[in-house]
């Protein structure tokens, strides 16, 4: 949403970034860039995941190594662009097989990420109303007392939008993402509406 909404009102958003923007760097004049400024810090931890299989690319296991760190991008010259604080979270396949070229992403988020892990409770990114009626569609029963953890519900919400999940499809990708919670504003209006009637 545009930044004139209200804060309860904006939605959160984790994009991936191409361009190598120009950052504020603390305590200095001077200015720094995204990749730079994220290659220099100390590693916030590691995950594995298994790589889908494509036509002519077998799956595979990645180690990524995992920095995270708060900036700011430069503003627009003439206030046409203020300057926006935000996260940056780097994953960069350290030791990837030889020949092959290592994964790498750079993702900018509204989201914290301080406390981020793969255990992590849904409820940081989906209300309650949200990761219950996503279970119910996915699972066709009721909801349990406790919110399950951050990927399980991403999964469970991906294959809504027709992520298979199956052995070795690895993590859902955007587009699966995005149709599943297309599907799950929809069954969410619905259920509001059957309760109001």
């Amino acid at each position: 949403m545009a930044a004139s909404q209200p804060i309860e009102r904006r939605a959160e958003y984790i994009i991936r970034a191409k361009c190598n923007r120009r950052i504020e760097r603390e305590d200095q004049d001077e200015y720094s860039y995204i990749w730079e400024e994220l290659n220099a810090c100390a590693p916030f931890g590691s995950m594995q995941i298994q790589t889908p299989r494509r036509p002519n690319r077998p799956s595979r296991k990645a180690t990524l190594t995992i920095k995270a760190k708060e900036i700011t991008l430069v503003g627009r010259q003439g206030n046409t662009k203020k300057p926006l604080t935000l996260h940056a979270v780097y994953a960069k396949e350290t030791h990837p097989p030889k020949g092959k070229k290592g994964i790498e992403w750079m993702l900018l988020t509204s989201l914290p990420v301080e406390n981020l892990n793969a255990a992590q409770s849904c409820e940081i990114i989906y209300e309650k109303k949200e990761w219950q009626t996503i279970y119910m569609m996915h699972q066709k029963k009721k909801p349990p007392k406790e919110p399950p953890v951050l990927q399980e519900m991403t999964r469970m919400l991906a294959q809504l939008g027709g992520f298979l999940a199956r052995k070795h499809d690895g993590e859902p990708g955007a587009k699966t993402i995005w149709l599943g919670y297309q599907k799950l504003i929809h069954y969410v209006d619905a259920l509001e509406t059957a309760a109001r009637c």
